[in-house]
Parts: C-alpha cells; structure tokens; sequence
C-alpha cells in the first residue's frame, strides 16, 4: 500500500493490468496456470479475479484500436479481491510459472 501511495499519490484502485512477453500464447498459459484465480470477463468481484481484455471486455475493436489503447494478447487485468498478500502473490506466481514453463 505504501508503494502505491507513492507511486502513485493515492490514486488508485485494485485493478491491476500487466503485459506478458509471448502475446496471446503467454496469456493463456498464464491463465491456464492460474488455477487459483477464476477467470471472470467482468472485474469487481470480491475474490480475485482475470481477464483478458483482447478476448473479452475489447474484443469488438480492431486490433489497430486495441493496440492505441496499449492492449495485446499479452495483456491481463487482475481484479484484486479481499484475500491475503501472500495467496495473490502464490497464485501470481503459479500463473507466472506456467509461461516460463
């Protein structure tokens, strides 16, 4: 929470979006590999949460319209949810280790 305070001066919320090197192939390896986190095309839940937004939220875009809005197939959003550091953190991880295989 601290970090996030500074980095980004209390502006912020529990959605977090990363970019996997390895496009779409490396998000659904990700996401298969993330057994702990359910994948849910709407973010908000209580638990956390994927999704992809190339497959989902930004699917009826063209992909030129995606890639302005800095979305590929490597991208994922995780909706934080009420559980503690250390589950996100392993189920980050075993997501992780599915695409470094």
């Amino acid at each position: 929470l601290d970090l996030a305070k500074r980095q980004f001066g209390g502006l912020f919320g529990t959605i977090v979006t990363f970019q996997l090197a390895g496009g779409r192939a490396a998000a659904d390896a990700f996401i298969a590999a993330a057994k702990n986190i359910p994948f849910c095309p709407s973010l908000g839940e209580l638990s956390t949460t994927l999704s992809h937004p190339e497959t989902t939220s930004h699917r009826g875009m063209t992909p030129e319209q995606r890639s302005a809005l800095g979305i590929t197939g490597g991208t994922i959003r995780l909706s934080v949810g009420t559980e503690s550091l250390d589950f996100v953190c392993d189920a980050l991880q075993q997501g992780l280790r599915g695409v470094v295989g």
